[in-house]
């Protein structure tokens, strides 16, 4: 026997006994069956265990402590939870039904032990709250969750509760206090870590969208996933709208993991994917290959530690990370499409093996900056949220046909029941009023400029608070007592007709050094690292200019731009000259600051030395970028690699056949072409670089072609078997790449 404090739920089946009257007797067991299944699932996900099941009642003990609420808040949103999915359960079957749940739950001291011996023991409890638990759930109506004082105590900050009459006890002597759930209080993002210049406000107008998420959520943790799109334009509050989901306590009961795609990133290859990598296995950009290698291989292994061997070294080749032993042998010989095959497929056992413990929301910001083979990934991905715990949130803008907007498509027509888009609308005129009252506290503008306001915004939240931040800078609105003061000058107020605008008369009133850096920062990107800032710049102040926050410890920092707007129209400010001279700088502080891991910035280099008009660096990383795109298994972004490194060489050293630069890189041209499935252009440039580097020219059209490509392939496999007969010496490099060429040739030929 064993004494300890616990959360007791006592639940009741409503109307189940007037249903079992109308049911053919062989479909009463099975139907309790699956209710049963269904409460024991949701009290195992809120560390609930079902003490007691007889019929249509049933007992879950919730442990707990007297130093926290665990218990108790566990209880509760269990009680929630249980509603809910008996809602959905007679909703999916179209039972007409009115099967409701009556619960009651206490906390207190139980005494817990086993009665019996052998296999007939059986846990018994008995105490205070289960007494209290029972009492309470004989007085709850018809889908009434009640509670007692303690676990009302426990739960105040998160739950609005009715009072209601106390309920006798010990036969009349005593009462019990008891309190009514009536809904969650939704928890709001903590902005009490402002400067006083700062202005904040609660989210406005998305409790729908916001509402709609959750139930999909919900659905996530006890049955399966789905995928949603939040789509919506520039500064409408897409990142906003998740950042307060985020905070909701479902979000207790699964693993989230946020990558994004990055505006410079379009040949990044599978830049959302290997960020969301890194951010689960902890790596930072101090890390050495090493070191993440390490860091990679034990998250592997916590999740999937029978396949680790098998999913670690696919995965670690997609992220370009070292392999050794028998890692690099499992890997070894393997490239192209069979390489990417084998990445996607370990990818898919490593989310199937870990969602089976725990549900999993994958979340990937910027979507309609995603790079092809992230694409072409995702596609398979997002098949699992149909039979797996596993739900894909991407955050998106509208009109990117290539990205944003076929991946919709694509949804549409592959998972049209599991998937959902939810556009993200302006704020009614009402809400940008709500939301203008919110940013300035007790500060009260005129109405003519809350009117004018309003329609130039156009519903936009982002230019709102850009509105009254310029307020602020004007000194228009001030600070006085650390509460904001409209001032006289609000009637000489000149509203900006764009978002743009606004952005840009905030930048030019920045003092000299606060431009410089911010410009610095553009440059870099929307997000960027402390250390690469600093070593771009002659001196880094903090500055309060809000456009920039931070979202890591200074060890590791990396900031971004609040708004991808605020880092465009930065950029785009900066006139052409100077905008070169600091991408030459940021290129060079990249290859210092991160020399040990460059490899993982040979495409951001790239693009960096090509907006300086710095052609042999650019050259340079462009193909080091490529060859390490084929080496994991990103052939598109390999191919757009190779392909501007040849548009960026001189046209004298692409006329030159003795150039070996170009001839090797010409060649990986025709190897990533194949890799990627455009046979046709292989063939063609295999066909050109035979007739151009060896002067041997190949038949590539009509039914000659056919025969012609079986009588190669034929004579090929004799010769490779019969090497005597035909070698007198060692073959060269020359040949060598020689025959590698027709090869690709004869795998394009045949494929076609």
């Amino acid at each position: 026997m064993q004494k300890q404090t616990a959360t007791i739920l006592s639940a009741e089946l409503s109307g189940f006994q007037s249903l079992a009257e109308n049911l053919p007797p062989d479909e009463i067991t099975p139907l309790l069956g699956e209710i049963h299944a269904l409460v024991e699932k949701t009290a195992r996900l809120h560390q609930g265990k079902i003490n007691r099941y007889t019929g249509d009642t049933f007992l879950v003990v919730f442990n707990a402590s007297r130093k926290d609420h665990t218990g108790s808040v566990n209880a509760v949103n269990a009680a929630f939870e249980l509603k809910d999915q008996l809602d959905s359960f007679i909703k999916d079957r179209k039972m007409d039904s009115s099967l409701t749940l009556k619960l009651g739950l206490a906390t207190g001291d139980i005494i817990m032990g086993g009665f019996g011996k052998d296999e007939k023991t059986q846990e018994t409890i008995m105490g205070e709250a289960l007494v209290y638990a029972n009492r309470i759930c004989q007085f709850a109506g018809e889908g009434q969750i009640l509670v007692d004082e303690k676990i009302r105590e426990a739960c105040k900050e998160n739950i609005e509760f009715q009072v209601l009459e106390p309920i006798p006890i010990k036969g009349g002597e005593t009462t019990l206090p008891i309190f009514e759930l009536i809904v969650k209080k939704r928890k709001k993002l903590d902005l009490t870590k402002s400067s006083e210049r700062k202005i904040t406000s609660e989210m406005v107008g998305r409790i729908r969208e916001a509402e709609l998420i959750e139930g999909l959520i919900k659905n996530l943790v006890t049955a399966k996933g789905t995928v949603v799109n939040i789509v919506g334009k520039a500064g409408i509050g897409k990142s906003r709208l998740l950042a307060e989901i985020k905070e909701q306590p479902l979000f207790e009961g699964v693993v989230l993991l946020q990558g994004s795609a990055s505006s410079i990133g379009k040949n990044l290859s599978y830049h959302p994917i290997i960020s969301i990598f890194k951010s689960w296995a902890k790596i930072t950009e101090d890390d050495s290959q090493s070191e993440s290698a390490e860091k990679l291989e034990k998250e592997i292994r916590r999740v999937a530690s029978a396949k680790v061997d098998e999913i670690y070294p696919f995965i670690a080749t997609m992220m370009g990370l070292p392999l050794t032993g028998m890692h690099k042998e499992r890997v070894d010989g393997i490239e192209g499409e069979a390489l990417e095959k084998l990445i996607l497929k370990n990818l898919r056992d490593l989310i199937v093996t870990s969602v089976k413990v725990t549900p999993l929301i994958i979340v990937i910001e910027d979507m309609h900056w995603a790079d092809s083979s992230s694409i072409t990934m995702l596609e398979s991905l997002f098949k699992l949220s149909g039979s797996h715990r596993v739900m894909f949130i991407n955050i998106l803008r509208p009109g990117y046909k290539e990205s944003g907007d076929y991946i919709i498509k694509y949804l549409v027509d592959n998972l049209p029941g599991d998937h959902i888009t939810i556009n993200i609308s302006p704020l009614a005129n009402t809400e940008s009023k709500e939301l203008i009252d919110n940013l300035l506290q007790k500060a009260r503008l005129p109405e003519e400029i809350n009117e004018v306001i309003i329609k130039k915004t156009e519903g936009n939240p982002f230019f709102i608070e850009e509105v009254i931040r310029s307020f602020i800078d004007e000194g228009i609105v001030e600070i006085k007592d650390n509460h904001f003061r409209v001032t006289d000058k609000i009637h000489n107020a000149k509203i900006p007709e764009t978002i743009n605008d606004v952005i840009l008369s905030r930048v030019d009133k920045l003092d000299e050094k606060t431009r410089e850096l911010l410009n610095t920062a553009s440059v870099i990107g929307r997000n960027f690292y402390y250390k690469v800032l600093e070593e771009a710049t002659d001196t880094i102040e903090e500055k309060d200019v809000q456009m920039i926050s931070e979202s890591k410890p200074k060890e590791e920092i990396e900031y971004l731009f609040k708004h991808a707007l605020a880092q465009q129209l930065t950029y785009d400010s900066i006139i052409q000259q100077s905008r070169k001279d600091l991408h030459l700088k940021i290129a060079r502080s990249i290859e210092k600051v991160f020399a040990e891991n460059i490899q993982d910035y040979y495409g951001t280099l790239a693009y960096h030395y090509t907006k300086a008009e710095n052609k042999e660096k650019t050259i340079h990383y462009l193909i080091l970028a490529g060859d390490e795109s084929m080496k994991s298994g990103a052939s598109s972004e390999a191919s757009s690699f190779y392909k501007d490194a040849l548009n960026q060489m001189p046209e004298s050293r692409k006329n030159n056949n003795s150039d070996l630069e170009i001839r090797d890189l010409e060649f990986k041209n025709v190897v990533a072409y194949h890799a990627i499935g455009k046979n046709i252009e292989a063939r063609e440039s295999a066909t050109v670089f035979c007739r151009k580097y060896f002067g041997y020219k190949i038949l590539n059209s009509g039914y000659p072609l056919m025969f012609r490509a079986i009588h190669s392939m034929l004579k090929f496999v004799f010769v490779i078997n019969n090497q005597s007969l035909f070698f007198k010496r060692e073959v060269d490099n020359d040949f060598h790449l020689f025959a590698r060429t027709i090869s690709q040739w004869g795998q394009a030929i045949a494929t076609l």
